[in-house]
């Protein structure tokens, strides 16, 4: 019975943080998450990841592109120790539709995309999310 109100209440209370999160004023930030496979050594290609991050983000700023804040994450534990995160974090959905525009059309982006293939990087899943306000 104990488990059964303790269930009501937290479904409840989701409910109404979903329900105000719904109504909030103003854009939800969301975050691209891609997970990346080093292919062949990890420390062959770490490196590689690193100096395209670094490209990446030089390039970002040059354009004057302030919408997205990239984080590169390693595995601290799971199943997978020889996959990264990269989390790039947007203001707002239509900022990262803003800047999913600029990539497309961009030569420069083009060619970080081709030595990441290059490179071994595989990319093994794009998420973007939401962030839920409560």
């Amino acid at each position: 019975m104990y488990r059964k109100f303790i269930l009501a209440s937290v479904l409840a209370l989701c409910a109404a943080q979903t329900a105000s999160a719904q109504t909030a004023p103003g854009p939800s930030p969301v975050v691209l998450v891609m997970v990346i496979e080093l292919g062949g050594t990890a420390t062959a290609t770490f490196p590689k990841l690193v100096e395209l991050m670094k490209r990446g983000s030089e390039l970002a700023k040059k354009e004057g592109e302030s919408a997205g804040k990239a984080h590169l994450y390693a595995p601290t534990l799971g199943e997978a120790p020889n996959q990264m995160a990269i989390v790039v974090e947007f203001p707002s959905l239509a900022a990262f539709a803003a800047s999913e525009t600029a990539h497309a059309q961009s030569a420069e982006w083009q060619k970080i995309t081709a030595d990441a293939i290059a490179a071994g990087l595989k990319l093994v899943s794009r998420t973007l999310s939401t962030e839920v306000k409560y």
